[in-house]
């Protein structure tokens, strides 16, 4: 079952990616620097609600940091570099998409831990404070991707 659900967590992520990546490419240079501060912040977060108790996995094959963090390191990061492939010039549109995927990730840890039963939530932690968990990640890396064009550092833009 861990297994189904990492490769799961894997596949959605680089699909959704792929197609992002397809409509809108990005040099490989800037996907990886997304990538490295995509995958901090993932671990950053999660490590966060370990430490202060707000969630835990049940999942035992894997051991405690087992099968989502596994998931969530290696998956993650698809789901953010999709959201900076779709973003455009008007900040509405890039707000509503950045609700859309903080729903979408929200959506999909409500089936993994109230249908699967994968993880506990605890310390008043509840599925209304995991959307934002989600959401605040992807508004600091439109915020680092912005940063980034405005350093001009490499040709950031999909447009």
């Amino acid at each position: 079952m861990d297994f189904l659900l990492i490769v799961t967590g894997i596949l959605l992520g680089f699909s959704l990616a792929f197609f992002s990546y397809r409509e809108h490419p990005l040099p490989h240079d800037e996907i990886l620097s997304l990538w490295s501060f995509s995958s901090a912040l993932t671990v950053l977060i999660f490590l966060w609600g370990l430490w202060n108790g707000y969630w835990d996995l049940v999942a035992p094959t894997f051991g405690r940091f087992g099968t989502l963090f596994i998931s969530w390191v290696i998956a993650y990061p698809f789901y953010h570099i999709s959201f900076i492939c779709l973003l455009r010039k008007s900040w509405l549109w890039n707000i509503v998409m950045a609700v859309a995927f903080a729903i979408l990730s929200t959506f999909m840890e409500y089936i993994s831990v109230y249908v699967v039963f994968i993880g506990v939530y605890s310390n008043g932690w509840h599925i209304g404070l995991t959307f934002w968990s989600y959401f605040i990640p992807l508004l600091l890396m439109w915020g680092y991707y912005k940063f980034l064009v405005f350093l001009k550092i490499r040709s950031f833009y999909c447009d």
